[in-house]
């Protein structure tokens, strides 16, 4: 009898089918204790399921014929026989109920299973035992099957879960929950809310109605990426993609989600983008520090408006040490609205003495530096009762021969400050020490030629002088390294537009032509530029006209690599969706394949009926 090439355990898992059978059957141990028992012989011997598994047949039952049984299970079942034994049972309104039952043994290595089934003797007779071998022997086939989908849901190096309209997990396979780090007891039955998905993202996303919009939303929400949380804390980012799942009727049953981790690209897209973003300032603030009317309260204003932005911060302040007084002066302060400070002067202690705040302490150290635990600083002394509370802080002090001449502090960021900020915060503040020296030279009267001359020639980034005829006038050491040209084989030679790339350049003779003419030009853009070996590079200009004059001065970033980079994010992310695409092709074909298989099944077991 049976099927004896699958595990016993997963054998039981088969009886779960036939619970709904119109025969009764019953599955015991070798002790006779019950395995599995499904709703007709329930019904029949006047007992739940939750009651009798698990106990004696013989004592937790009311059949009259107890003793009998008792010893055929004793005698034939051990030499494996089959028999019929005639069973009556005390229903639970007084009658008695007469049923037959054919009884079989089930053996594999370790395990052995006796299977009984049975019919109301009013019932017309069949080989009850050789249907069910047929029944048996359809769902194992199935089970096969299922085996099989298990192990390619297993197998794929994707997270695969289930979960119900409410957020609860159904189900997650075994790589999902090692990249969780739950177990399945842990996690299944839990609500998303409380295992894998933060209420809120790190970038100040609201993700607390996420459940019900990928439910009520489906097409919107059949692709998604958001921020996910393992147990340990740990924040990633993953591509899901996500499929109802549905009955006959329509009704949603679960949704099954497949997600990949794309956190490395995230973080890369992320830091490409800060890398963007500080190319863009900096070069707005050199345009500003090169333009002739050049005032200290412009550069402070848009230092600490760009350093804010970069760092997402909510606070922050530029100050520069009057010589005179040794005061830190703050002309520039940008604040949170519940802060009353009042307060633009800080009277500073003596170098000698052991700094009492975070800012003396960075004037006394001459170096940058940040944390996201001020309190937990041996120099933080805490806020005045007007001063808002300082949750993350980042100060850069401004060098001129060794000795600060200010400072550019900022607190409050969105986010934790990091090493990248430091370094974009310390480039900006250089920045600043330039404009000082700049207006300091100027006030001097240093001759205004030479001053421009050594800001232009010294500027960290490609910069060039046209002429009212297109001609380069005058370019910088950088510009030589960006274009491969010297300097003798451009000035006064060459026209613009030998360095642009044929498709950019009647875009650019309109700016050109609109800027001259005293009407607006965007100020920056892209284009690409085209050096000696005619290699492209793709750049971002910020030009200004001189004012009074024909002249423009243009700046430039080489953005090249950063488009490299854009493009291969690119291509990784179009090549993770093929991929989740391909799986959730997989998976839908596995699963019409055992909802086909369950299909005939329930045409098996109507049959029993007719």
């Amino acid at each position: 009898m049976m099927i004896n090439d699958i595990d016993p355990e997963d054998f039981l898992r088969t009886f779960s089918f036939l619970d709904d059978l119109d025969v009764m059957l019953v599955v015991l141990d070798k002790e006779w204790k019950v395995k599995f028992m499904n709703k007709k012989a329930c019904e029949f011997f006047g007992v739940t399921r939750q009651d009798v598994v698990g106990k004696d047949l013989l004592l937790e039952t009311n059949i009259c014929e107890k003793e009998e049984l008792r010893g055929a299970l004793s005698s034939k079942i051990n030499r494996g026989e089959y028999f019929k034994q005639e069973l009556r049972a005390l229903t639970k309104d007084g009658r008695f109920q007469t049923a037959t039952f054919e009884f079989g043994v089930f053996r594999k290595e370790w395990a052995e299973w006796i299977v009984g089934v049975g019919a109301l003797t009013s019932s017309p007779t069949r080989d009850w035992l050789k249907f069910l071998d047929l029944l048996i022997e359809e769902r194992t086939e199935a089970l096969r099957e299922s085996e099989k989908y298990r192990e390619l849901v297993e197998l794929a190096k994707s997270i695969i879960f289930k979960w119900d309209a409410e957020g609860k997990v159904i189900w997650m396979n075994e790589y999902g929950l090692k990249f969780f780090g739950f177990t399945e007891e842990e996690i299944v039955g839990r609500s998303v809310y409380e295992t894998i998905v933060p209420r809120v993202e790190s970038t100040g996303r609201d993700l607390s109605t996420l459940v019900r919009d990928i439910v009520e939303k489906e097409e919107e929400y059949s692709s998604n990426i958001n921020e996910n949380v393992k147990k340990d804390g740990t924040r990633v980012w993953i591509h899901w993609s996500n499929r109802p799942i549905k009955d006959s009727k329509g009704n949603l049953l679960a949704i099954l989600s497949i997600g990949t981790d794309i956190t490395d690209r995230i973080k890369m897209e992320k830091m490409q983008d800060y890398e963007l973003k500080k190319s863009r300032a900096l070069s707005k603030l050199y345009s500003l520090l090169v333009s002739p009317a050049i005032k200290i309260g412009d550069v402070e204003a848009a230092i600490l408006s760009e350093a804010m932005e970069i760092t997402e911060s909510r606070c922050g302040f530029v100050g520069r040490i009057d010589p005179r007084t040794g005061e830190l002066v703050s002309n520039k302060i940008v604040q949170e609205p519940e802060c009353m400070a009042k307060e633009k002067k800080i009277k500073l202690q003596r170098s000698n003495d052991k700094p009492k705040s975070l800012i003396e302490f960075v004037l006394s150290n001459k170096k940058p530096f940040y944390t996201n635990s001020p309190k937990d600083h041996p120099a933080y002394k805490g806020e005045p009762e007007w001063h808002v509370k300082i949750e993350r802080f980042l100060v850069a002090p401004m060098l001129v021969e060794g000795k600060v001449t200010g400072i550019l502090a900022l607190a409050n960021s969105k986010r934790d400050y990091g090493d990248h900020d430091l370094e974009a915060v310390s480039e900006m503040s250089r920045y600043f020490v330039l404009a000082m020296q700049r207006i300091n030279y100027e006030e001097e009267l240093i001759l205004r030629e030479n001053l421009y001359q050594t800001l232009f020639e010294n500027a960290p980034v490609p910069t060039l002088l046209v002429d009212e005829n297109g001609i380069l006038s005058n370019v910088n050491a950088a510009f030589e390294k960006l274009s491969g040209y010297t300097k003798e084989e451009v000035e006064g030679k060459k026209i613009w537009k030998e360095f642009v790339f044929e498709e950019d350049l009647k875009k650019m003779e309109a700016y050109r032509a609109e800027r001259l003419a005293g009407r607006y030009a965007p100020p920056s853009y892209e284009f690409r530029f085209l050096d000696k070996k005619m290699n492209v590079h793709d750049v971002l200009v910020n030009v200004s006209i001189i004012p009074g004059t024909k002249k423009i001065i243009a700046s430039f970033i080489d953005l090249t690599d950063i488009k490299r980079l854009q493009e291969e994010l690119k291509r990784s992310k179009e090549e993770l969706e093929r991929y989740s695409k391909h799986l959730e092709e997989l998976v839908e074909e596995r699963t019409k394949e055992l909802r086909e298989k369950e299909r005939l099944a329930a045409i098996g077991e109507a049959a029993t009926s007719i």
